[in-house]
């Protein structure tokens, strides 16, 4: 419940507004930076318990791993490492999606992690090219899954990898990292620099076209008008699902 006494309001000048949306607009803009990292020192009467599961039969290991637990009375691994091959985007992608299924749905390795590992499916420069292009699907697939199951899984992208790579990432508690020539890197938001004769105006070419998807919706028809009265565009594209059967299309096009 929220209850207002007074309100009181003063003018404000459009040239003052505009100046501080151009300026918030500066600030707004990031992108990805991989950052250096020192992982942390694990305690050293403690050690990491990990099992390796096979590229080619990821699937089939980790029911292993599971039915071992249930007869030999195994310990639960602190960690499971899956290193991705390169291969064909929807092979790598299927045998990955149903290794995390079976780790969400077992309770037992809800205190464990599982460390997928590709190389090369991820740019931490300008420049450096993505070279495992299933790799980089497979983060997209990871980076869902850790958003809606915090701690459960680790992104390792190496140009090499070993026990000491792997118990370095883990000891840092990073949930996306990169090793490049033995640096260990994580993924930071980073202001991106904007150039001090940079324009915020945008401009259209008269001539040319602007497409609009979902251009018949609230949204799309009213950056369709303000394009066309604010910038004097007019050539529309308008992209949507309903088309001409949305309501008020036609008063739009008009």
């Amino acid at each position: 419940m929220l209850s207002v006494d007074s309100l009181a309001v003063r003018p404000l000048d459009t040239g003052e507004l505009r100046a501080s949306a151009q300026a918030a607009g500066r600030a707004a803009l990031f992108d990805v930076a991989w950052k250096d990292v020192t992982p942390g020192t694990p305690p050293p009467d403690t050690a990491v318990r990990s099992t390796v599961l096979t590229h080619d039969r990821a699937a089939a290991d980790l029911s292993g791993l599971l039915s071992g637990l249930d007869t030999d009375d195994a310990p639960v691994p602190d960690a499971v490492l899956l290193t991705c091959s390169q291969g064909a985007v929807a092979d790598v992608l299927g045998e990955v999606l149903s290794v995390v299924q079976d780790w969400l749905a077992d309770d037992r390795l809800a205190e464990a992690r599982l460390v997928v590992v590709t190389h090369g499916a991820v740019a931490t420069r300008t420049g450096e090219e993505v070279t495992d292009v299933a790799g980089a699907a497979v983060w997209g697939l990871l980076r869902s899954a850790q958003s809606e199951h915090p701690g459960r899984f680790v992104l390792l992208d190496a140009d090499l990898s070993d026990d000491t790579t792997v118990t370095a990432a883990l000891a840092c508690d990073e949930p996306q990292l990169a090793v490049r020539g033995g640096r260990l890197l994580a993924a930071r938001l980073a202001h991106v620099p904007v150039p001090a004769d940079s324009s915020d105006a945008v401009r259209f070419d008269a001539e040319g076209t602007v497409l609009v998807t979902g251009g018949t919706g609230t949204l799309g028809a009213a950056v369709a008008r303000h394009l066309a009265a604010g910038h004097g565009v007019r050539h529309l594209l308008l992209v949507s699902r309903r088309g001409m059967a949305a309501t008020g299309a036609e008063e739009l096009c008009a």
